[in-house]
């Protein structure tokens, strides 16, 4: 049963974007750089065509397979308010068949491209590029998975996420306020499922919990890959569908990442997804990779310098800057480089929102310009994380005394690792001894991408692996302890890890005393 009434519905349903979409958007820079013209949305002709060619007496209709009721994998029937569904669709079949026939009769050709002949995760982010679909983007930390055994109900986003995409549940006068809605994960073809977008309020009534999540994703067995231990470090897109004029979203959409391509693919659209960070925003924002993120804040007492504005500086001259300009104290270097890191990323942020903006208000000269921008910034992000992490290793290898490595040694097969110790000279030195030499390399996230770095040193048996994923599954870690890797995570991010894990994991702190030890 629909929860509006007829007007406020209509509203709702013609408020969505029917013309301009990604897709169409595609199909006709395509068509226009082939040498093809034609007219757009041709109001005299029935169905309002997306192309019309007059020379050709041919028109092209680009169909979303789920308004359209394609029969494709892309397409299955809502499991909730499915009377609703089933008439609005089954309307939209009626109307082209009406269209269709009368535009044949008329002397018209019809060609019809469905979504899912473009069908893909690069085509499904576009076609979310919209103002009525909100996206929320993060790593799944294994606490999300349920690796950790945490007994958490559902999937964790912050309060303020959650009163945006459905504000009716932001009241404390009723306990436990809740909304349900459709969901389907695109990624994995998993069947639809009714969720509930639930804020557990009890603290206001006696209790002790205050946050919101979506729960109903059928438990930690498999069922759904949200949930599913081995998919925590995975990259997770959630898409809400949210009409102008209705409060909450109706429909969500997820995409969960299958493998490093898939993670590269989609950071180069939306910019790099760092672990413990989240992105959110409406999507013709986030999938133009200038987004609204999460975890820090662009606190005013970070300066810079002012040509900075114009001219984007390096990543070890932020670092720099950094390391003279504003002191960072902690206890012990696992606080410190997760302080530091921190502190660089906001200044990071501060700078690219001052030369981005100074840019934009120049404006552009073609499409060409803004998605060069666009691709620039995405470049800068992606490319900043791994080395700056690398680069405050080394600040804080030199301050703890450790001064026996070297970066970037070239290896066996040109391989490059992060770090070597004692030095480059000793690795190819024969009659170094074998136990006598380490390796460290360096990777924000370490699901699937801890593979690429067991063969970069041949001489060294066990491989170090600094990180600052917030856990694995007990299945991944045992893959890399079978592989010779060990995992070197700051301290506080420990808890982050199943238990039997976390007694197997070097801390930062620990991991520089035993190498000094090596070497003294």
């Amino acid at each position: 049963m629909d929860v509006h009434d007829k007007a406020t519905r209509s509203k709702n349903m013609a408020a969505i974007r029917g013309k301009d979409t990604k897709p169409e958007l595609v199909i006709r820079k395509g068509l226009h750089k082939a040498g093809f013209r034609y007219r757009l949305h041709d109001k005299k002709l029935p169905g309002k065509p997306d192309l019309v060619f007059p020379r050709y007496q041919a028109v092209l209709f680009i169909n979303g397979c789920f308004w359209h009721l394609h029969d494709c994998h892309l397409f299955k029937w809502p499991k909730t308010r499915s009377e609703f569904w089933s008439d609005k669709i089954k309307k939209n079949v009626a109307r082209d068949q009406v269209n269709i026939a009368q535009l044949k009769a008329s002397g018209w050709r019809v060609g019809i491209i469905w979504e899912c002949s473009l069908k893909g995760k690069t085509l499904w982010l576009n076609n979310r590029a919209t103002p009525e679909w909100k996206i929320y983007i993060k790593r799944l930390s294994a606490n999300d998975t349920g690796a950790t055994s945490a007994h958490q109900a559902g999937f964790y986003l912050p309060k303020p996420t959650m009163f945006q995409l459905f504000p009716e549940i932001d009241k404390v006068d009723q306990l436990n306020p809740d909304h349900w809605l459709s969901a389907k994960t695109l990624s994995h073809d998993d069947d639809d499922r009714e969720v509930r977008a639930i804020y557990y309020n009890n603290k206001f009534f006696g209790g002790g919990r205050n946050e919101t999540r979506i729960t109903r994703w059928g438990g930690n067995n498999g069922r759904s890959p949200l949930q599913d231990f081995d998919n925590t470090g995975s990259i997770a897109i959630f898409a809400f569908h949210t009409p102008v004029v209705s409060r909450n979203a109706d429909y969500m959409e997820v995409w969960v990442s299958r493998s490093v391509e898939e993670e590269e693919k989609i950071e180069s659209i939306i910019g790099e997804v760092l672990p413990g960070e989240a992105l959110f925003d409406s999507g013709h924002k986030i999938l133009g990779g200038f987004s609204v993120r999460s975890g820090g804040s662009l606190d005013n007492e970070y300066t810079f310098p002012e040509e900075w504005k114009t001219a984007f500086p390096s990543g070890a001259t932020i670092i720099d800057y950094l390391s003279t300009s504003i002191p960072v104290y902690a206890d012990d270097a696992d606080k410190l480089i997760l302080k530091r890191r921190e502190i660089e990323f906001t200044l990071f942020r501060k700078i690219e929102e001052a030369h981005v903006l100074n840019l934009v208000r120049q404006g552009f000269n073609s499409v060409e310009d803004f998605m060069s921008l666009a691709n620039s910034v995405s470049n800068r992000r992606k490319s900043r994380s791994g080395r700056s992490l690398e680069l405050h290793l080394e600040r804080i290898f030199e301050a703890e005394g450790l001064t026996s490595f070297e970066g970037q040694c070239v290896t066996e097969k040109r391989k490059k690792p992060d770090f070597i110790f004692p030095s480059c000279v000793s690795y190819h030195t024969p009659t170094y001894p074998e136990s006598k030499l380490r390796m460290l390399a360096v990777k924000t996230t370490c699901k699937d991408r801890w593979r690429q770095i067991i063969n970069e040193a041949d001489r060294i048996q066990e491989i170090h692996l600094f990180t600052l994923q917030e856990g694995v599954s007990e299945h991944q870690f045992e893959e890399m302890q079978s592989s010779g890797v060990k995992l070197v995570v700051p301290q506080p991010l420990h808890k982050s890890y199943p238990k039997p894990v976390r007694e197997n994991l070097l801390s930062l702190t620990k991991f520089i005393s035993e190498t000094k030890s090596i070497y003294s």
